[in-house]
């Protein structure tokens, strides 16, 4: 399985995972020319912008370690560019799914406020 099936079978899991904990699912891989966010959902009054890191065992990186200062910025302008174009007035948060499975077991792990904004963008 290529990097780019092995992350599309991630977002599967994830976007499963979500809809168990009560996220509703807005868009799947949304991009703009700044970059895309995997998934973003809405959980309860907070609209989530979800990274999804997947790795298929337990190695020297681990999958949170990927989200770099980098990716975190670009990140944030796809969702300050989401906000406007969608012109959306909701409190957002950054979360973080890793999904890790080794050894055909599968764990998956959610960290909500991953990382977050100085203000308001």
């Amino acid at each position: 399985m290529n990097n780019c099936s092995l992350g599309r079978a991630g977002e599967k899991l994830a976007e499963n995972f979500l809809n168990k904990n009560g996220y509703k699912i807005l868009e799947k891989n949304f991009w703009c020319r700044y970059g895309e966010i995997d998934l973003i959902a809405k959980d309860k009054d907070y609209l989530s912008f979800i990274e999804v890191k997947f790795s298929r065992s337990f190695n020297f990186i681990l999958p949170q370690e990927k989200i770099t200062k980098g990716k975190q910025e670009k990140i944030k302008k796809v969702a300050q560019y989401y906000l406007n174009f969608k012109k959306i007035k909701l409190d957002f948060r950054f979360d973080v799914i890793l999904i890790v499975e080794d050894n055909s077991k599968t764990k998956i792990e959610l960290i909500k406020n991953a990382f977050w904004v100085k203000e308001r963008i």
